[in-house]
């Protein structure tokens, strides 16, 4: 990883990359190539979520939340596309005076099909 993230130059242009690495080892994460590679990769996402320029060892929840962001993510597009999402805005009181000192901002699923 150090010689990764090591700054370069190229035609007098300083350059530096980030390096995240998920780490899936034989047998315990998996004996076939196509799954050590999937969890692999899977532990690489949790690397670049814990901020970059880390690395991580696959554990076996790693799908499970691979999945659930992968079943949000497909979720939120369709609702998208089907235009099933609406901003709504919810007035903030003063209760002693009764009056809308602000509001905030809330969004929300259309119920409609």
């Amino acid at each position: 990883m150090d010689a990764m993230t090591a700054e370069f130059v190229i035609q007098g242009r300083s350059f530096s990359i980030g390096c995240s690495v998920g780490i899936s080892i034989f047998p315990e994460h998996g004996t076939e190539v196509d799954g050590l590679i999937k969890n692999a990769d899977a532990a690489m996402y949790c690397a670049k979520a814990a901020g970059r320029n880390n690395f991580r060892f696959y554990t076996e929840d790693m799908n499970a939340q691979a999945l659930e962001r992968l079943t949000l993510e497909n979720n939120l597009r369709l609702a998208l596309a089907k235009e099933q999402l609406f901003l709504m805005y919810q007035p903030q009181m003063d209760m002693a005076t009764e009056k809308i000192t602000g509001l905030e901002r809330c969004s929300a699923g259309n119920t409609r099909n």
